[in-house]
């Protein structure tokens, strides 16, 4: 599996990523680049709020911005306005984006869990096998729009 390291600092900030045809797709940040004017704003909040994440973890965010998605599993979601970045963690250092949407309804989607949960599965066998690849936005081709993204 192939991880983008997005923040780095006392805690990183990955997301898989995939390439084809010279493009890279990121499953956790692709939605939110296609966010409807409506959300924007929240999306690009998210961004500040993995930063703050990155540099001082749970504690620098409330259980509103940062909390269990479904409890009882290593499902994770921040959220701003309505959106929802989900996650998982990997000994609270490292956080493993998985995918965003908009939520629509007050409860979370059982999907958006198992999304989370089979890439976590993957995730977890690929570590055992030694298959994890770590990369960095600025080595990667094709992710100078990513780049931009980041810094805004």
């Amino acid at each position: 599996m192939k991880l983008l390291k997005l923040f780095h600092h006392q805690n990183t900030i990955l997301a898989p990523f995939e390439r084809a045809n010279d493009v890279i797709y990121i499953p956790a940040l692709s939605d939110l680049k296609s966010i409807d004017s409506a959300h924007q704003a929240s999306a690009i909040g998210l961004r500040a709020i993995l930063q703050r994440y990155a540099e001082g973890g749970r504690l620098r965010l409330n259980s509103e911005i940062f909390h269990q998605a479904k409890t009882g599993t290593n499902v994770w979601r921040f959220s701003k306005g309505r959106v929802r970045l989900y996650c998982f963690l990997d000994d609270w250092r490292l956080v493993i984006l998985s995918h965003s949407v908009i939520k629509k309804q007050q409860a979370t989607d059982k999907a958006d869990i198992d999304s989370v949960l089979k890439l976590q599965a993957a995730y977890q066998r690929d570590k055992q096998l030694g298959n994890l690849e770590f990369c960095e936005v600025q080595d990667v081709d094709g992710c100078s729009e990513l780049v931009y993204w980041l810094r805004k």
